[in-house]
């Protein structure tokens, strides 16, 4: 359902009024606390798996100090401590002494300076993961968001000072990001259980897209990751630090420091703060929604769960997909071009790329509100961590829609244990459903049928493979628009087809003129990209300035099965 028009910013009421009793403000208050409980539930489950797999504490802290110590060497960050190099250094030093007092250190299990070391380097890390939150930044950010962006939006046509303070309507916010889903039902789980949202991810403004979207929904502000690289920037590092999220260090790669990580999620899950996380890890690197996602924090949804149930607390944990869907995306060619270099591949990251400062950010914030581009959010239906349907008590349902019970699930011998493979298995069923969810609730766009037609269209009619096409000159290329418009014809009605069958959500425009449709399309694709990856010629046609990110946008239907169609 649509969003009633409302007068102010905020379209529903917040369904916890006071900012101090949301569940990730009460972590904040006892912030040192949870640190510490985090630090010693991390320590004491690194040394039971270490005795249980027979590996040892001091080979863990030797890696963690070598791939600290080159990190700090060949890749640094404004971000990061001061005194980095100096305390690993120390560190070292403490490895080296343990190792003279124990020679056969790395074979035996942890002593007690290998532990008093090992807790050392999980508190450092717990402290620097977990985030502050701080409810005057918040209702600074939440108050002056919608203000803001709404005078943004309606700077496009010229008049904004007469329309902000005159007596001609302004465009609302929400109608330039149209948000749907089964707002009520999202809003009574949230009181009584603990939400874990599961966005997809294709742009640096996603998380500003988001935290928007949960606010005026009603509901509290929730727990999320925001990667280290966005700190780098004083602006955005001011206020990410103070509204609830966690820190996440993509360089990071040692065992201890994923394992905290982890940790963290699940801690922060039982104690009912309702989380967000980018399953996909990053952003879309191809422009598709995406298939596989990063099992790692996914997997904390169970291992909450189950501590959930061996507690007694009542409370699910439930899954709810979202969908964000842009005509145009920023860094589509930093993004692409990554993709191409790097396909089936994702060690290569970029981390200097259009989204690098604070005021590309604003700038590119600024243009998309002035443009005459939609963008919609969209909330899926809530499940549980076995992707089974939830009614609005939080109850599991089977396909019959029977209340069915999944604590059986969490048992070995009629008692709750963990179970890593058992739990590994359900994290990739749950994954396989997440994704299909993404692609029932994500909303095409004029541009996204626009670039696929015309992508598809090429390669028919040339007959080259991917590659051999992104090789050939962009000059000699053109789609005659006849052509074109039988193909885009049947795309359509094929995506419409798909939408009647409850498979896929299609903008408002599918439903009226294709020529309007196509005209939409032309205004949108790709618009902020310096090179425009679709655009109509004199003899009108269409051409492209960059087949590249024309790719780009036309990957966002893949999974449907769209081109067999041609």
């Amino acid at each position: 359902m649509k969003l009633p028009l409302r007068q102010h910013a905020h379209l529903y009421d917040p369904i916890i009024e006071n900012i101090e009793d949301w569940p990730i403000s009460k972590l904040n208050e006892n912030r040192e606390d949870f640190v510490n409980e985090l630090t010693d539930w991390t320590f004491k489950e690194m040394l039971n798996r270490s005795i249980e797999k027979g590996t040892s504490i001091n080979k863990i802290i030797e890696n963690a100090v070598y791939y600290e110590q080159m990190r700090i060497k060949k890749d640094p960050w404004k971000v990061d401590p001061k005194d980095e190099k100096k305390w690993w250094k120390k560190i070292k030093k403490g490895l080296v002494q343990a190792s003279i007092e124990r020679p056969e250190s790395k074979n035996l299990p942890a002593g007690e300076l290998e532990k008093k070391l090992l807790k050392k380097i999980i508190h450092r890390y717990s402290d620097e993961i977990v985030g502050e939150f701080h409810s005057w930044y918040y209702r600074f950010v939440s108050n002056a968001f919608p203000v803001l962006f709404t005078f943004m939006l309606n700077a496009s046509t010229g008049k904004a000072r007469e329309r902000f303070f005159g007596k001609k309507r302004m465009m609302k916010l929400w109608e330039k990001l149209q948000i749907t889903g089964p707002f009520e039902k999202i809003q009574q789980l949230c009181k009584d259980h603990t939400i874990v949202l599961l966005p997809t991810h294709f742009s640096n403004l996603d998380s500003l897209v988001v935290g928007w979207a949960i606010q005026t929904i009603g509901l509290p502000a929730f727990n999320y990751g925001a990667g280290l690289n966005l700190l780098n920037t004083k602006f955005f590092s001011h206020f990410i630090g103070r509204l609830g999220a966690y820190k996440v260090d993509r360089r990071k790669k040692n065992i201890i420091y994923l394992k905290v990580l982890k940790d963290y999620s699940t801690l922060a899950l039982t104690k009912g703060v309702h989380s967000l996380f980018f399953p996909g890890g990053t952003r879309s690197r191809s422009g598709a929604i995406e298939d596989k996602l990063k099992l790692g924090l996914l997997g904390t949804l169970f291992e909450a769960q189950r501590i959930n149930l061996e507690n007694g607390n009542l409370k699910k944990i439930i899954v709810l997909p979202m969908t964000i869907n842009y005509q145009f995306v920023l860094e589509a060619q930093s993004l692409i071009h990554q993709h191409l270099k790097d396909t089936g591949r994702e060690k290569y990251y970029i981390e200097q790329d259009y989204m690098s400062s604070t005021w590309k950010i604003i700038n590119f914030i600024f243009k998309f509100f002035r443009v005459q581009s939609n963008m919609s959010i969209s909330y899926g239906d809530p499940l549980d961590v076995f992707g089974n349907p939830v009614n609005e008590k939080g109850e599991s349902l089977d396909n019959d829609g029977k209340i069915i019970d999944i604590s059986e699930k969490f048992k070995i011998d009629g008692a709750y244990q963990a179970n890593h493979a058992r739990d590994s298995k359900y994290t990739q069923d749950l994954s396989d459903v997440v994704v299909s969810e993404f692609l029932r609730v994500n909303k095409v766009m004029p541009g996204h049928i626009l670039a696929f037609t015309a992508f598809e269209y090429l390669i028919k009619t040339t007959k080259l493979d991917l590659y051999e096409l992104l090789r050939f000159p962009e000059k000699e290329l053109e789609i005659n628009f006849t052509e074109f418009l039988g193909d885009f014809q049947i795309v359509k009605e094929h995506l419409l087809k798909l939408h009647k069958e409850g498979k896929v959500q299609l903008c408002e425009e599918f439903f009226g003129d294709t020529h309007e449709l196509i005209n939409q399309g032309l205004r949108n694709c790709g618009l902020y990209n310096t090179k425009r990856p679709i655009r109509r010629n004199k003899k009108g046609n269409f051409v492209t300035q960059n087949l590249n990110t024309l790719y780009y946008y036309h990957n966002r239907l893949e999974g449907y099965d769209l081109h067999k169609l041609f």
